[in-house]
C-alpha cells in the first residue's frame, strides 16, 4: 500500500478572498469619498479667495475714485465725476460689479469684478454733509443654500470729493 504525503496548499480559500474584498472595498469608498471632500473644499477655498480679492480691488478702486470725484450720483449704479472730464460709472449686473471710466461718451477702461451668483449689490448715497459719503454694501440673497454656498458680506464706504478738500485745507492759512 501506498502512503499519501499532504503537503500544505499556498492557495486561499473562497472565504479568504470574499473577506479580503469586503475589506478593499470599505477602504477604496473611504478614500473616494476622502478625495471628493478635498476636491470640494479646494475649489470652496479658491471661490473665496477670489470673491475677497475681488471685493478689496472694487473697495480700493470705489474709495479713489470717490477721493478724486467733485460730484457723484447714485441711482441704479454710481456715477461719478472727476475734475479732468472723465466720468466712472459703477454697476451690477448679477454676478458682476462693472466700473467703466469714460470721457466724450467714449469707454476709455472697462474693470469687471466677479462675485457670486447669489449677491446683491446696493449703492447708496449721504449727501447730508459737504462731503457727502458713498456707501456699497454687497449682501447674498435670501435663499435656502448650504452655509459654504453663501457669499461674503461687505460694506464698502467712500467720501466724495475728500482729495479736493484736502487740497483746499491745505491751501488756506
Amino acid at each position: 500500500m501506498r502512503s499519501i504525503n499532504f503537503t500544505p496548499r499556498s492557495a486561499k480559500t473562497l472565504l479568504e478572498v470574499v473577506l479580503i474584498l469586503s475589506i478593499m472595498t470599505v477602504v477604496i469608498g473611504a478614500c473616494v469619498t476622502s478625495l471628493s471632500t478635498l476636491f470640494r473644499l479646494r475649489h470652496q477655498f479658491q471661490r473665496d479667495r477670489e470673491q475677497i480679492a475681488a471685493i478689496a480691488r472694487v473697495g480700493t478702486l470705489l474709495r479713489t475714485d470717490a477721493h478724486q470725484a467733485v460730484s457723484a450720483s447714485v441711482d441704479h449704479g454710481c456715477s461719478l465725476a472727476l475734475s479732468d472730464g472723465r466720468t466712472i460709472h459703477y454697476e451690477f449686473s448679477s454676478p458682476r460689479i462693472v466700473r467703466r471710466v469714460e470721457r466724450d461718451g467714449q469707454t476709455l477702461h472697462r474693470d469687471s469684478f466677479l462675485l457670486t451668483k447669489t449677491a446683491s449689490v446696493a449703492f447708496e448715497s449721504d449727501g447730508e454733509s459737504p462731503i457727502s459719503l458713498i456707501r456699497l454694501a454687497i449682501r447674498p440673497v435670501e435663499s435656502n443654500l448650504p452655509p459654504r454656498e453663501i457669499p461674503r458680506s461687505a460694506t464698502i464706504e467712500a467720501a466724495v470729493g475728500l482729495s479736493a478738500a484736502l487740497a483746499q485745507n491745505a491751501r488756506q492759512p
